[in-house]
């Protein structure tokens, strides 16, 4: 994820792929963190910022392909 994040700097057409990653990992943690029944405030915290983030970069994802005029509906 960070390669395509740093390639993404050089080359603005890594900005999508980078915004997917970065929306797949995010999200996955987040729900990695929700599954834990008894968890800490340290990780409900970690958990309602990685959703936070996951939701941040997916709509970032879906303006960069409304962006680049693929059709998103099938």
């Amino acid at each position: 994820m960070v390669l395509v994040a740093l390639l993404s700097l050089l080359r603005p057409d890594f900005l999508l792929p980078a915004a997917v990653s970065a929306t797949v990992f995010y999200l996955l943690a987040g729900f990695w963190h929700a599954r834990h029944k008894s968890r800490s405030f340290n990780q409900s915290f970690a958990m309602a910022t990685d959703l936070v983030l996951g939701l941040l970069f997916g709509a970032i994802a879906v303006i960069g392909l409304m962006n680049t005029g693929i059709d998103l509906v099938w």
